[in-house]
């Protein structure tokens, strides 16, 4: 039997579930490849575990994160040991040195790392560490190790930027592994399915005299969401009706709150909170443009949708879209340059349906489920 394990320090938010509409569904993809998948979790508020076919949940916490984060090499290698994968896997670049210290020591498993962050860029954007714990400059140099300890890294080329700087990393790019999409990378069936439903009702855009606004994605510090309410009360100094509806939660979401009581703005916006991935089409498809200071699979689901973006050009998308091509990039983490790109996409019509087009096409051309590598191999 093909088994994968993919292990991770925390499970991450919302992912508790492997229902179609999840954050999750993502993992019955490699079903493809594999007899069984199974998503290991050492550290986090729930632990309860959760199956959906051949794939499945295990989270093992004791409910006290230091402890866990103590003993969770010891949880990793007993768990491998008892499963016997044929491949293992992990997102966590942060504590990868830790987690597989032992299992390295005793066993001859090969690990491969799949990061779906840039460290750099969020150690630049926060001026913290990702951890939480460690200073910046101890994390830098674990991660780095973490690097060295794990035998290839995967990613895709329709992650943009972060070929890039996977390359630019000698550590890495001696184990470097591109594919051409990679199931982290694409838009959900169940997303495509019922946007397709929708877009077939003919919902329009610009029919209620108002600027609709949208963002989707965690309320954290790294992604920007501050500068979400201080574009708006620009915009909305022009444009008094724009709306700006915010899906998503995270720690961000109590300064959120307060800087739109601040600004007067509690009539301008709605935050929603998190809502499953089969649920946003029709809050993207009522839409006029999507707002992106810095996001991730959203992105790639607005694009679908065929939403213009307005975004900062950072992080995997620097270099990998066109400025008033297929989005429109603003090249400096600014609240006040995003709020005119918004303005200037906004009051072109021509504009607008250009970026459209050709970011649905692009979308449809990289992120779609018809690009997956019929065969991952993570070797």
């Amino acid at each position: 039997m093909k088994k994968i394990i993919f292990f991770n320090l925390w499970h991450g938010p919302n992912i508790d579930d492997l229902t179609e509409g999840s954050n999750s569904w993502y993992l019955k993809n490699y079903e493809k490849e594999f007899d069984q998948v199974i998503h290991f979790s050492l550290i986090g508020k729930q632990n309860k575990n959760v199956s959906n076919g051949n794939t499945s949940f295990v989270i093992n916490t004791t409910g006290n994160n230091k402890i866990d984060l103590i003993i969770s090499p010891l949880k990793l290698l007993f768990f491998i040991l008892k499963s016997k994968p044929s491949k293992i896997a992990t997102y966590d670049q942060v504590w990868l040195w830790w987690l597989i210290f032992p299992l390295k020591l005793v066993t001859n498993y090969k690990v491969c790392l799949i990061p779906m962050t840039y460290p750099d860029q969020m150690h630049e954007l926060t001026k913290q560490s990702i951890s939480g714990i460690l200073p910046i400059w101890l994390e830098k140099k674990l991660i780095h190790l973490g690097y060295k300890m794990c035998d290839i890294i995967i990613t895709s080329s329709n992650l943009g930027n972060y070929i890039n700087w996977l390359k630019a990393n000698t550590t890495i790019n001696k184990k470097l592994k591109i594919l051409t999409a990679i199931p982290e990378s694409v838009v959900f069936p169940s997303f495509t399915k019922k946007m397709n439903e929708i877009s077939n009702q003919n919902i329009r855009r610009h029919d209620s005299g108002k600027l609709k606004l949208i963002y989707v994605g965690r309320l954290q510090k790294e992604k920007k969401v501050k500068d979400l309410i201080l574009s708006l009360k620009i915009v909305n100094a022009k444009y008094p009706n724009t709306e700006l509806t915010i899906i998503g939660s995270g720690p961000e979401q109590e300064l959120l709150i307060n800087l739109i009581k601040e600004y007067g703005l509690e009539n301008n916006t709605k935050l929603l909170g998190y809502i499953p991935n089969e649920n946003l089409p029709e809050y993207l498809l009522s839409s006029d443009i999507f707002v992106s200071p810095l996001t991730g699979c959203s992105f790639r689901e607005a694009a679908f949708c065929g939403l213009p973006i307005v975004a900062y050009n950072l992080d995997w998308i620097k270099g990998f879209l066109t400025h008033k091509v297929n989005f429109y990039g603003v090249e400096k983490s600014d609240c006040k340059q995003l709020a005119q790109g918004i303005i200037e996409v906004y009051e072109s019509e021509k504009l607008r349906e250009k970026l459209s087009v050709n970011i649905t096409k692009f979308a449809k051309d990289n992120w779609s489920e018809s690009a997956l590598d019929l065969n991952y191999n993570l070797t």
